[in-house]
């Protein structure tokens, strides 16, 4: 993605102006970067998918945590309620 950016701010200069005039320039700016990710190959999503796979894992270790309980009171670490 780094070798993208220059790419992508040229983009975003070009329609920098056009976008508050014109409806459809939001619109064509977003057709030109899709097409820019298309010919690098880049998977816009790429961010997302690591994430969403690790998500199961780290709210299961949340749930594990010995600050919660089985009632859903939050307790101390010395198992005492605490108050909010």
């Amino acid at each position: 993605m780094g070798a993208l950016q220059p790419k992508m701010e040229a983009i975003r200069a070009k329609y920098a102006t056009k976008i508050k005039n014109d409806p459809n320039a939001r619109l064509k700016m977003n057709e030109e970067t899709m097409a820019l990710y298309k010919q690098e190959g880049v998977n816009p999503a790429g961010g997302c998918l690591p994430l969403l796979l690790q998500m199961p894992i780290l709210i299961a270790f949340y749930n594990l945590s010995p600050t919660r309980s089985s009632s859903g009171t939050r307790r101390s670490c010395s198992g005492s309620p605490t108050s909010r």
